[in-house]
C-alpha cells in the first residue's frame, strides 16, 4: 500500500513537470516566433456577387507553426469598416484549421458597392488578415405603406397603417394628445408624442407593441411636450419649459439644448448640420428663428420675425423655406444658415398657410386656405394645382405622389401630371401622415 502510495506521488509528480517543461518551450516558441499565420480563403471568391439577405460561404484554410490563438471574421465596406457583427472563432492551438462558417447579409440599409470579406488569424505573437473584395446589391427602396395619427375629441389618438393594398390596419390605441408623429424606417417603427397627456414612445409596427417610452412628467414646471420631429435617425421632442431633446432610435437621450428664454419649441427641421427651430413666445412677442449645432446642441443664431412659423422645409445644407401667418396674411421666407438672414420671396394676400412640404430643392407643395399650390424656388412663382386646403402632408419621393390629410379626408395625388390618385375616409380627423418605407 506504502509503495503505491509512493508510486502515484512520483507519477503527479512528473506529471507536472512535463506540464510546465512544455509550457515553458510553448512560451519560450511563441516570444521567439515571427512567422504570421498563412491564410488561403477559398469562399467567397474575388468579386462575387450577392444581395443583401443573402447568405454567403465562408471557408479558409489557416495555418501556423506555432499554433493558431484565434480567428476574426468582418464583412468590412469600402473604408474597411464592419457593416456586420464581428464574427470570432478559437483557434485552440491548432496548427491547421480549416473555417468554415456563413454570413447572413442582414442589414436592409446596405447599398450597392464593393465589400470585403476579412479573415484575421493570430498566433498570440503575430497576426494575419487575408481580404477578398466580394459585390453587393442593395435592396431596392420600397414602399411598405403610409402611417395616419388620427386623433378623437376624447384625448384618444390611433395610428393607422394604409398598407400597399389600401387596406386599413390599427398598430395602436393611446390616451394620448397630440403633439407630434414620425416614422423609424430602419425600425420600422412609428413614434408618437402627446403633450399634456402620454409622453413620446415607439410602437413596432411589425407586432404593434411599445420598444420604447419617455413617460410624460407632470409636476412643476409642468415641461410638456410642444413638437416632435425625426431628423437623420434622431427624435427631437421639444418641451414647454424652453427645451429640446434629442432620443435616437432606442429611446436614449444623445442630445440637449436649452432654448431661448421665454420662448418654447413649436416647429422642429433639419436642415445640413444643424436643427432648426421656431420658437413661440410664452407670452406676447415676435417669434424666433433659433438654429443648433447638430452636433453638440449648443446654438449657433437666432433671428425674431413678426410672423408665426407653420412650417420649416429644408432646401439645402445652408438654406431653408419657412412658412408663416400673421392674421389672414401669408410669407414664405427664405432663411439663410449663412448669414443668418430671412429673406420675403412670397407674400398671400387673404389667405392662410395650413402647411407645407419638400418635393426638392427646387419644388415645395404649399397648401393654404385658398388651396394647394406647387411653389418653384427658381421663379419664386406659385402654380395652383388643387382646390383641396389640407392641414397635413408628405411626399412619397418613390413615386412622386403627394399624400394629403384634411379632416377625415385622406388623398394621395400624382404630381406630374396633377391627378388623384386614392381616397378614403378615416373615422377621426387625421393629425399627421407619414409615408413610410422598407429602409
Amino acid at each position: 500500500m506504502k509503495l503505491n502510495a509512493n508510486i502515484e506521488k512520483v507519477t503527479v509528480c512528473l506529471v507536472l513537470f512535463l506540464v510546465l517543461v512544455s509550457a515553458f518551450f510553448a512560451s519560450c516558441k511563441k516570444k521567439g516566433d515571427e512567422d504570421p499565420p498563412v491564410i488561403s480563403i477559398s469562399r467567397p471568391e474575388v468579386h462575387s456577387e450577392y444581395t443583401v439577405f443573402d447568405t454567403m460561404s465562408v471557408l479558409a484554410a489557416i495555418s501556423d507553426a506555432s499554433g493558431i490563438e484565434d480567428i476574426t471574421v468582418r464583412l468590412l465596406d469600402i473604408d474597411m469598416k464592419p457593416v456586420l457583427p464581428v464574427m470570432t472563432f478559437s483557434g485552440n492551438n491548432k496548427l491547421m484549421y480549416n473555417l468554415q462558417s456563413v454570413i447572413i447579409i442582414s442589414d436592409i440599409q446596405i447599398e450597392t458597392g464593393t465589400y470585403y470579406l476579412s479573415v484575421t488569424a493570430s498566433d498570440g505573437e503575430n497576426l494575419e488578415t487575408d481580404n477578398v473584395a466580394i459585390v453587393i446589391y442593395e435592396v431596392p427602396r420600397k414602399i411598405n405603406g403610409y402611417m395616419l395619427a388620427v386623433s378623437n375629441s376624447t384625448y384618444q389618438t390611433e395610428i393607422l397603417q394604409v398598407n400597399k393594398n389600401f387596406t386599413l390596419d390599427t398598430k395602436g390605441s393611446y390616451n394620448f394628445d397630440f403633439s407630434g408623429f414620425a416614422v423609424d424606417n430602419v425600425n420600422q417603427r412609428a413614434v408618437l408624442c402627446g403633450q399634456t397627456k402620454g409622453g413620446l414612445i415607439a410602437i413596432d409596427l411589425i407586432g404593434s407593441q411599445v420598444e420604447w417610452e419617455i413617460p410624460f412628467i407632470d409636476n412643476p414646471p409642468y415641461p410638456y411636450f410642444t413638437a416632435m420631429q425625426e431628423v437623420n435617425g434622431m427624435f427631437y421632442a421639444g418641451k414647454y419649459a424652453s427645451s429640446i431633446t434629442g432620443y435616437n432610435s432606442e429611446g436614449e437621450n444623445r442630445w440637449y439644448a436649452q432654448t431661448n428664454p421665454g420662448f418654447y419649441p413649436a416647429v422642429i427641421a433639419g436642415c445640413g448640420d444643424f436643427v432648426v427651430i421656431a420658437e413661440n413666445p410664452v407670452s406676447a412677442g415676435d417669434y424666433r428663428i433659433s438654429t443648433y449645432y447638430m452636433s453638440t446642441g449648443s446654438m449657433k443664431q437666432y433671428t425674431d420675425m413678426a410672423y408665426k412659423p407653420v412650417a420649416i422645409c429644408q432646401i439645402d445644407a445652408t438654406h431653408a423655406l419657412i412658412s408663416a401667418n400673421s392674421g389672414v396674411n401669408a410669407k414664405l421666407y427664405l432663411y439663410s444658415l449663412e448669414d443668418n438672414a430671412m429673406q420675403d420671396v412670397k407674400s398671400f394676400s387673404s389667405e392662410t398657410i395650413l402647411t407645407t412640404c419638400r418635393v426638392s430643392s427646387r419644388y415645395f407643395i404649399v397648401s393654404t386656405t385658398s388651396g394647394t399650390y406647387q411653389f418653384d424656388m427658381a421663379s419664386y412663382s406659385l402654380i395652383p394645382k388643387s382646390t383641396d386646403s389640407p392641414t397635413v402632408m408628405d411626399y412619397d419621393d418613390l413615386n412622386e405622389q403627394v399624400i394629403m390629410g384634411k379632416g377625415s379626408s385622406f388623398k394621395i395625388y400624382n404630381r406630374e401630371p396633377w391627378s388623384l390618385f386614392y381616397s378614403a375616409v378615416t373615422a377621426d380627423p387625421v393629425l399627421k401622415i407619414k409615408v413610410l418605407y422598407n429602409k
